[in-house]
């Protein structure tokens, strides 16, 4: 026996014929005759039951291949089913339970090396390949999974046997095949599946086949195909580089015997198929849950002391676009008057279930626009262009209008060693005020010294804003209007150490972009003449009352 001889005929047995063939044809009947009781895999997307028989033609060649199916066994809660390429007798042993179907078995049942006939069995059972879950997003990169332990059987007995496999598996979308059959919507999946088989052989004999000249021998075998699964028929086109990564062996649907119609029954294949509209595969956000997080959410700020700055988070998520605002509040004396938003909007990508963390969404963020915004008791001071990298957030739906946000990276705060988490509330939009308010507008005032160093906030007491409209600059609400007169001026909302006393300035829609203003106290006023503030300022308007008159930026 030459044992590397037979590994590498098993490699290529998943499609093309290797030293002999199966066990000759598929025994079954191709007229489409109804059955008054049948046992059907329940998978909608490989509708596999005994005597059901899919044929194939392979591009290039004309070669018609058959894969047939066996009996399905149930037990402990899930369904198994072996199909079999006839013409090689590579047969595979399907599990489906759990909405999931994955591969079990691999069976070579006749590796012909040498003029003697072998027998190759790979039991995957205890940790199944995965081949096509209930539902997934689209990966363009198919994540490898551990190594997994299987059992390996090769007879005539080659010596004692054992195996590893690790599985790359990616879904690639829904896609429309055209085949000898019809013209069929499918999903596209990718899988590969590379085997270590290691067969410890006897001290005096093929050292040669040693590489380690240990007495062990070890070999690769891969299995890579890309498979399309139509509702009701099942494969429908096969791609096959196990054998030849750059020129795969192509099989296209021509013909299958066991299309059964809605009741069961059965009858002539449809030269088409789509996928129906309410399939978890074409509603995925839908199928993950993700549409319970759409809307508007808020963590609170929770001062500590220890830190210099604390995060809360905003996130507003649509079924395509997402707005994340991180706040890192100041913790100085736990007042929360200073802070700075990090704001970026774009769309993002859903990667399914984040392996990190159970139950979580994994979002992948790409931002189109990114600000820095400065606060001062409540008021913008400053934005600048911030442009964030792509990033991802973990969303955990959670009950009572919550839920929880995981975190890996924050802006501005680099040393993030473990991920963090934030417990997010539901936000009802507030409506817009029946008066249509358009923006608020902030406006300082300070007074200097001569020296032009701003005066302590006791220096600001007392004064305060007359404001009004007239034909020329109409642009404050009237309902704010309405508590103004020179007796009450407009109070200021607060004091900022390093820009003053300030005001808040109610605009409406359709303003003419321009107020009228008087700084007083009482009958003291900063200038003589009326002001006429710009209210088309980026950010906020500033006056300054000292030695020198007023000037304003």
């Amino acid at each position: 026996m030459k044992l590397k001889g037979i590994l590498l005929c098993v490699a290529t047995l998943s499609m093309a014929g290797c030293g002999g063939g199966g066990g000759g044809g598929d025994g079954t009947d191709t007229d489409h005759k109804a059955s008054s009781s049948v046992t059907r895999l329940s998978s909608p997307y490989l509708p596999a039951e005994q005597g059901a028989v899919w044929r194939y033609t392979v591009k290039d060649s004309g070669e018609n291949l058959s894969l047939s199916s066996s009996a399905i066994k149930q037990a402990n809660g899930k369904e198994t089913v072996d199909l079999t390429w006839d013409h090689s007798g590579y047969r595979q042993t399907l599990r489906y339970q759990g909405n999931t179907l994955s591969i079990e078995h691999l069976h070579f049942d006749k590796v012909t090396v040498n003029n003697t006939d072998y027998k190759v069995d790979m039991d995957l059972s205890t940790a199944p390949a995965l081949l096509l879950p209930e539902f997934s997003v689209i990966t363009p990169e198919g994540g490898i999974n551990s190594r997994q332990q299987m059992q390996v059987t090769i007879s005539p007995d080659a010596g004692s046997t054992y195996g590893e496999y690790s599985l790359s598996w990616s879904y690639k979308g829904i896609e429309t095949i055209e085949t000898p059959a019809g013209r069929y919507e499918a999903l596209h999946v990718q899988y590969s599946l590379n085997l270590d088989v290691f067969v410890a052989l006897p001290d005096d004999a093929y050292q040669s086949d040693s590489p380690q000249g240990d007495g062990t021998f070890r070999t690769q075998v891969p299995v890579l195909q890309d498979l399309w699964f139509s509702p009701g028929i099942g494969i429908v086109k096969i791609s096959d580089s196990s054998a030849r990564i750059y020129s795969p062996v192509v099989a296209e649907l021509a013909d299958f015997n066991r299309y059964r119609d809605n009741v069961g029954n059965l009858t002539n294949m449809p030269d088409s198929t789509a996928i129906p509209a309410d399939s978890p595969w074409k509603n995925i956000r839908q199928a993950y849950k993700l549409d319970q997080l759409y809307g508007n959410w808020e963590s609170a700020y929770h001062c500590n002391p220890a830190e210099t700055q604390s995060p809360s988070f905003q996130l507003s998520l649509t079924e395509t676009n997402y707005t994340l605002t991180t706040r890192l509040t100041d913790n100085e004396n736990c007042s929360g008057d200073y802070w700075n938003d990090y704001v970026e909007s774009g769309t993002y990508i859903l990667r399914g279930f984040d392996p990190q963390d159970a139950g979580f969404l994994l979002l992948d963020l790409i931002p189109s626009s990114s600000t820095r915004q400065e606060y001062r008791f409540g008021h913008l001071l400053y934005e600048t262009p911030d442009w964030g990298q792509t990033r991802f957030i973990s969303l955990a739906p959670m009950a009572d209008k919550t839920a929880r946000l995981g975190i890996d990276e924050i802006p501005n705060l680099p040393n993030l060693a473990t991920r963090l988490y934030a417990e997010l509330t539901a936000v009802e939009k507030e409506p817009k005020d029946t008066e249509t308010l358009n923006s608020t507008a902030l406006v300082y005032f300070q007074i200097e010294d001569e020296n032009y160093q701003m005066l302590p906030e006791e220096a600001h007491a007392g004064w305060g804003m007359q404001v009004w409209n007239d034909a020329t600059c109409d642009a404050i609400m009237d309902s704010q209007l309405s508590t103004i007169s020179w007796e009450q001026p407009l109070q200021p909302a607060g004091f900022d150490p390093l820009l003053g006393l300030y005001f808040e300035l109610q605009i409406k829609e359709n303003n003419t972009g321009c107020a009228n203003v008087i700084f007083h106290k009482g009958e003291e006023k900063s200038v003589e003449q009326n002001q006429t503030i710009d209210l088309n300022a980026r950010y906020f308007y500033q006056a300054k009352y000292g030695a020198q008159g007023i000037t304003s930026n």
